[in-house]
């Protein structure tokens, strides 16, 4: 039995994986040409790789996605986080990875049938199932069900060119996200500590994460970081600022924290759109029994890694499950 899985985000590859593990076919459609969603990485010009989405995997020691991941990327560090400033209470035990924290995502997509660059745009109903098509009209095949992992935005538009579902549309268009935009940038002249999480948020900049502490490979005199900025920042900048005007906040506030002295070797911006869901409630029948398009992902899930992944092989299960399989 052919199953859709659209998007190639944390939550899409889980469901994937879950529908291959129960014997049956996942197809995944990802609009971009990367995995992972944000669990994204770069590299510099030298190859090195920088974490510009999440900056570590929220996934402490007994949880799920924690035995997932160290069972898939045997390299990856368990990281200490003391001393971490409070905005990574949330990442209560990082999980950083030597080849950048898409390497989980590749890992995970091992084995599964994935088609890159491939906007889903339509859900037309046919009698064994769904048709799905694209942004330019081409016919990806026929389902017997589809699995959405996509931003709530995203998911909305598809289910209102697809089969009538206004109060799961209504609640997608109720979901606010806050976008992010950060740096990551080389530096000189400065010595910045060496814990994963060297600076506290100010009005500005939320953290900054010393990429050198994950992978000590950079440049000798140099060291690597990613300058997050705050959601209020990133509302505004997002859409109106420069480039050029973001590196020079952010070379404003890492002045500030580390000296005068410091100078940017490198630049590279980052703007994420659907960074993160503003807390919401979530309809306790937003996957109706029976439904044969099952949502999954962080506008679906509460809060967290670990939850937004496991949100995946649950929409798996219940899918399955309302096929008989």
């Amino acid at each position: 039995m052919r199953i859709a899985v659209i998007g190639a985000g944390l939550s899409g590859l889980a469901a994937a994986r879950r529908v291959i593990a129960q014997g049956q076919t996942a197809v995944v459609f990802e609009k971009s040409r990367g995995l992972g969603g944000r669990l994204a990485t770069r590299r510099t010009d030298e190859g090195m790789p920088i974490d510009h989405g999440a900056p570590a995997l929220d996934a402490p020691e007994g949880t799920h996605l924690a035995a997932i991941a160290t069972q898939l990327c045997p390299t990856a560090v368990r990281y200490p986080s003391n001393g971490a400033p409070a905005a990574y209470d949330a990442i209560r035990s990082p999980l950083v990875f030597v080849e950048g924290i898409t390497q989980l995502a590749k890992q995970l997509a091992e084995g599964l049938e994935i088609h890159r660059g491939i906007r889903i745009t339509t859900l037309r109903t046919v009698p064994d199932g769904f048709e799905l098509g694209d942004e330019q009209g081409n016919s990806h095949g026929q389902f017997a069900g589809v699995i959405v992992s996509a931003p709530a935005p995203q998911t909305a538009d598809l289910l209102e060119h697809g089969p009538n579902d206004p109060e799961r549309v209504d609640f997608l268009r109720s979901v606010a996200y806050t976008p992010a935009v950060m740096v990551a940038c080389g530096l000189i002249g400065a010595a910045i500590p060496e814990q994963l999480m060297t600076h506290g948020r100010t009005a500005a900049v939320l953290r900054c994460v010393n990429e050198s502490a994950k992978r000590p490979t950079s440049p000798i005199g140099e060291s690597v970081c990613v300058v997050q900025f705050t959601p209020e920042y990133s509302h505004g900048a997002y859409t109106d600022a420069t480039d050029d005007q973001i590196v020079a906040d952010a070379l404003q506030e890492l002045r500030a924290q580390y000296g005068h002295d410091l100078q940017l070797t490198w630049t590279q911006v980052k703007r994420w759109r659907f960074a993160s869901c503003v807390p919401h409630r979530i309809p306790p029948d937003i996957n109706p029994s029976g439904a044969r398009i099952l949502l999954c992902g962080d506008a679906v899930s509460p809060p967290g890694m670990e939850h937004i992944y496991t949100s995946g092989e649950i929409a798996a299960d219940q899918l399955l499950a309302a096929l008989n399989v």
